[in-house]
């Protein structure tokens, strides 16, 4: 997941730096690919945490496996939101920004 951000940060800023646009269906894919892959994460720890609050041998450790996973997949995800923000962010200016080149060439007419 960590190869996947790192690749998401990359597309985003040379989509930001193309003048067309850049990659963006790659970073739509990977983007909506993350998302799966975290949405499945949840699932699968949701799921063992259920099964070792059943008991059984051991489900204390388990318990405390999985919660430790849960805290790496929330500080993934933080980054991953993070990573979206800024990005969504810049996209933001830069919009601001054309739109008021737009303007000052249509008052230059």
């Amino acid at each position: 997941m960590d190869a996947q951000l790192t690749r998401i940060q990359q597309l985003q800023t040379q989509s930001l730096a193309a003048a067309d646009g850049g990659p963006t269906a790659e970073l739509d894919s990977l983007v909506a690919s993350t998302s799966s892959v975290v949405n499945s994460i949840k699932a699968n720890l949701d799921r063992l945490a259920n099964d070792a609050r059943k008991g059984g041998p051991e489900a204390k450790q388990k318990l405390t496996l999985i919660n430790s996973q849960r805290t790496q997949l929330q500080q993934r995800v933080q980054r991953f939101r993070t990573i979206e923000q800024g990005y969504n962010d810049k996209l933001r200016d830069r919009a601001i920004r054309q739109y008021r080149i737009g303007i000052r060439l249509v008052r230059v007419d």
